[in-house]
């Protein structure tokens, strides 16, 4: 199970806000970003799979890919990484 992470500052830069969906491989959060106060939607993958080299070199893969896309029909990734606690987010 992914830890609650709501209320949070998350890797230094993410005010986390309510939990919009649950999934099979991790929570998306409502969140602000802490230095621009911009809106942005947090994914944020489940321990289990983000300490997986293999899933985590495939989230970085398709996260990366994603931040290429531009449309007005998606949401753009505009950041991913690893978390200091060592969660996977993008």
């Amino acid at each position: 199970m992914a830890e609650n992470i709501t209320g949070k500052l998350f890797a230094d830069k993410y005010r986390v806000g309510s939990l919009l969906q649950a999934s099979e491989l991790g929570n998306f959060y409502r969140c602000r970003h802490a230095f621009t106060e911009k809106p942005v939607v947090l994914q944020v993958i489940r321990p289990e799979y983000s300490s997986d080299p293999r899933s985590a070199d495939r989230f970085s893969e398709l996260a990366r890919a994603a931040s290429h896309i531009s449309s007005s029909n998606i949401l753009g990734v505009n950041d991913f990484g690893k978390s200091s606690g060592g969660l996977l987010y993008a």
